[in-house]
């Protein structure tokens, strides 16, 4: 990462360690709650408390660098919508811009977990995001919400898959949908051997 940032231009990175992050340690401190229609559902529902790490921890770099603008990718679209509000809702002056999601020429979503996965569990990843996308090609006013989610289910599990959730939800609210709607997102998150791969797709 250091390397890249320093081809791409970057003259200083803060990398704080624990001691300085937590120096009380992390057992008893003051924690931040994010905002729970939205940290409660999706990855929420499967990492209890994970989303209070992450407020808890951005909110004191925030303090401490005070940026004025905090990009956050779309691959982590439900950390990245649990940070908006948390922003707003805090009054912290910084401007929350979304990075578009990044993808490999198959069309999998770069993560850094990607590295994880076995030769032949790298063959079969991109089913993922092939399945969300086609998901979303198909919600048109008239579908079948929950056959869609049905059929895409069965195709991740006949992968080698175990999906943790699949769902169509609104964008802004995350809320489960049974129709489709202007501004809704197909999510997936699924297991491949020991990697669990995240993954979302606008429908169009």
């Amino acid at each position: 990462d250091l390397q890249r940032l320093h081809e791409a231009g970057c003259q200083t990175v803060f990398t704080p360690d624990n001691g300085l992050m937590y120096p009380r340690g992390r057992q008893d401190i003051s924690i931040v709650m994010p905002p729970r229609s939205l940290s409660k559902v999706l990855c929420g529902a499967s990492r209890p408390g994970h989303f209070v790490g992450v407020c808890t921890v951005l909110s004191k770099l925030l303090h401490m660098v005070a940026p004025e603008i905090l990009v956050l990718g779309e691959k982590d679209y439900q950390q990245l919508r649990i940070v908006q509000q948390m922003v707003a809702d805090l009054n912290l002056n910084v401007q929350v811009l979304p990075g578009p999601l990044q993808r490999e020429a198959d069309g999998l979503a770069y993560s850094s977990r990607n590295t994880f996965l076995s030769p032949a569990e790298r063959q079969v990843a991109p089913l993922l995001a092939q399945t969300l996308f086609d998901l979303a090609r198909r919600s048109t006013s008239a579908a079948d919400i929950a056959s869609l989610t049905t059929e895409g289910w069965e195709r991740l599990e006949q992968a080698g898959f175990l999906p943790d959730y699949l769902e169509l939800r609104d964008a802004q609210t995350l809320q489960a949908l049974n129709v489709p709607q202007p501004d809704a997102r197909w999510f997936a998150a699924a297991r491949l051997g020991q990697t669990r791969l995240i993954d979302n797709v606008i429908v169009p």
